[in-house]
Formats: structure tokens, sequence, C-alpha cells
């Protein structure tokens, strides 16, 4: 796949600001639902810059791993199974992408967790069905028109013969409903 033109979201970066803003919001105990082995390497580097902001905030990590083989939202609702199974404390989950988050919410909710009040939430990728769940998900979000601009460019230094560096698109906290204000 590397041989081909891509484009990926800035996923340090997007990860940063999604376990940031859980800590601005007075969320400590964050557990991350991730894979570490996963053949999708955003995954990975969203995971590695999760801990890097709990370590620079004193905070334990806790990795809640996603089972493979599932849809996604059924991946997010096992990790919520088996986070609250391991009677590890938390009040927060970053969820490396929002269909997982979309899953973990549903299986939060239907275990009566107050979302954002007693546990906060944080998906990645901008998915609009975040917008439609309630309470709505904030979300880390790229900027499709500029991931489009890149891929348009790379394309045209491909044809040209030109190499070209592999480019991230920018990425934005996209607050919604499912963290503290």
């Amino acid at each position: 796949w590397d041989d081909l033109p891509w484009v990926r979201s800035d996923n340090e970066l997007g990860a940063r600001l999604a376990v940031e803003h859980l800590i601005a919001r007075g969320y400590r105990r964050i557990a991350c639902i991730a894979s570490e082995t996963s053949p999708q390497r955003q995954f990975k580097e969203r995971y590695d810059a999760y801990l890097a902001v709990m370590a620079e905030a004193g905070l334990e990590p806790h990795l809640v791993p996603i089972e493979k083989g599932l849809p996604r939202d059924e991946q997010g609702c096992r990790a919520v199974q088996a986070l609250v199974a391991s009677g590890r404390a938390f009040d927060g989950i970053f969820a490396v992408c929002d269909e997982i988050a979309l899953g973990v919410l549903e299986e939060l909710k239907a275990r009566g967790y107050a979302v954002p009040e007693a546990v906060g939430l944080v998906g990645f990728d901008g998915l609009r069905a975040g917008a439609h769940v309630t309470p709505s998900l904030t979300t880390i979000e790229p900027d499709f028109q500029a991931a489009g601009g890149i891929l348009v460019d790379r394309l045209i230094s491909l044809i040209a013969g030109k190499p070209s560096d592999v480019l991230r698109a920018p990425v934005h906290l996209l607050e919604r409903g499912s963290t503290r204000r």
C-alpha cells in the first residue's frame, strides 16, 4: 500500500488534542480503546500519542485492546464490557476511531453511565453519525478539503515523476456533547 499515493490524518496531533481536551475537562482516569497490532497503523500512532500525553500529565495510561475481526461498533461495546469487568476505575475514554466510539457510547448508556458527567468520550475521524447520537460525539475531525487537495497534489507530482513526501491532513477538535464543557 505504501507504493500508492495516500494522505493520512495528523494522527499524533489529533490524539494529543483528544487526550488534552479530556484532561482539560477534568477527566483523569482516561482509558484508550485501541490496538497496538492493527494493520491500520493510524491506530498505533494515535495510541502512542495518547501514551505521551498521559505521561506528560503524570497520569496512568490504560489500554483496552479491541478484539479483531468484529465490526468497529461491536469492538467498542466489547471494550467497555472488558473495561468494566476489569474493575479498573475510569472517567474518560479516548477511542481511536469514531465507529469504535459509537459502540462505546452505546454500551456506556446501556450500563447506566452518564456521559459526559461520569465518563467523557472522544473519538477520531469526524464521522457525521457522531452528530446524530445522544449525546453527540466529541471527535477529532480531519480537514477533508485539505486532504483532497494534498492527494491531488501528490498525484500530479507522481505523474510528473517527482517524488513527494508523505503528507498529513490537518485535524481539529470538534467539541460536542460527549465531554464536559
